[in-house]
């Protein structure tokens, strides 16, 4: 029995799950037996010839108990269903908006192992079926054959039709937030430098923190440099929601060498002693001073030379013009600042200040 694109319309009762020799559990569609080296799923075929079938079970009921568990935490809830193996159930669920990342991600890795194509379509037309597909598929089974694009592209080096053209990707980007999220991590995968400029405005001025987040790793992965400048430039010439993305990435995606520097001075800002109206300005210098004899100074009194000595003060480190920023804008930066740094200063600047003076 072969597999289609149009099964993406059946869902199945999520009833059948089949539990392959390392343990791993897929829903399955069909009869399943043990021994068998492939899984039909709602979604496509897993292929499993190192991996067979085990053993064949009824997991109608392990939905049902896991029901008040989606109550109490939704991330617990779909990482348990994921691990029995319910596939429809994770795929049709309408999670909140601050657990649609994991969701998406979740989604996108189980796909990579599902070939919802028939075994004999040609392979120079899988990646154009299946990002058609993907374009045009619910939110889940979108994220599902997302996974299974990007495991078909071939990366920056192929060309079409072994990776998306540029064309396509700008055509399915502005339908919606799981469209651009795809978009961005195939622009991840190849490494589109033509599609930089729109993956750094996204990563700050996005709506969805899913789109912001794959955008920013796009950008890391296309010109790191690039990417990290345009952040520090957001954390003082931004809006206060670019700032705090701006903060966010910086801390999650940037390099410790070249993020620590903007980040502070950022927060440096943040301690200035404001007077009088219009927007208050200041600077902070971070290093070490040294003083040091340099030269000597020759007077006579009573017949006695006394040499005065000249006293230089070396000043090592960097001195950061900085304006004031908003407390949460503080809060995000220290946020980023933990993980930069692994560092647990908490939400105080001044503690963040010191630490950077000495270190």
């Amino acid at each position: 029995m072969l597999f289609t694109l149009a099964a993406f319309a059946f869902f199945a009762s999520p009833q059948n799950v089949a539990i392959l020799q390392d343990g791993a559990r897929y829903e399955c569609v069909d009869s399943a037996v043990q021994g068998d080296l492939q899984v039909l799923t709602p979604y496509g075929v897993l292929h499993c010839a190192q991996n067979p079938v085990v053993d064949v079970i009824d997991a109608s009921a392990e939905v049902k108990q896991l029901e008040r568990l989606c109550e109490l935490d939704e991330v617990a809830w779909m990482t348990r269903i994921r691990e029995r193996g319910l596939l429809t159930t994770l795929t049709t669920t309408t999670p909140t908006i601050e657990n649609r990342p994991f969701w998406l991600n979740s989604l996108a890795e189980v796909g990579r192992g599902l070939d919802p194509l028939p075994q004999k379509t040609p392979q120079k037309k899988r990646l154009e079926k299946l990002w058609s597909a993907f374009r045009k598929a619910a939110p889940g089974p979108a994220a599902l054959l997302l996974g299974r694009v990007s495991f078909t592209s071939q990366g920056a080096q192929a060309r079409p039709p072994h990776r998306i053209t540029l064309s396509d990707l700008l055509r399915a980007y502005k339908k919606d937030d799981v469209r651009r999220w795809g978009v961005f991590r195939i622009a991840e995968r190849q490494l589109e430098h033509d599609l930089l400029a729109e993956l750094l405005n996204a990563s700050t001025q996005d709506a969805f923190a899913h789109t912001r987040n794959a955008a920013a790793q796009a950008s890391m992965a296309i010109d790191s440099d690039l990417a990290q400048g345009h952040w520090a430039y957001h954390l003082y010439g931004g809006r206060s929601g670019e700032r705090q993305f701006s903060a966010s990435h910086l801390g999650q995606f940037g390099h410790p060498q070249e993020a620590l520097a903007p980040l502070m001075a950022a927060l440096a800002a943040s301690q200035i002693k404001t007077r009088g109206t219009g927007t208050p300005r200041g600077s902070a210098f971070f290093g070490t001073q040294v003083s040091v004899v340099s030269d000597f100074s020759v007077s006579v009194a009573q017949a006695a030379v006394i040499a005065r000595p000249r006293v230089s003060v070396i000043m090592s480190g960097n001195a950061i013009d900085v304006r004031i920023l908003g407390t949460t804008t503080v809060s995000a930066i220290t946020t980023a600042l933990s993980q930069l740094t692994s560092q647990k200063f908490g939400t105080k600047a001044e503690d963040w200040l010191a630490w950077y003076a000495k270190s």
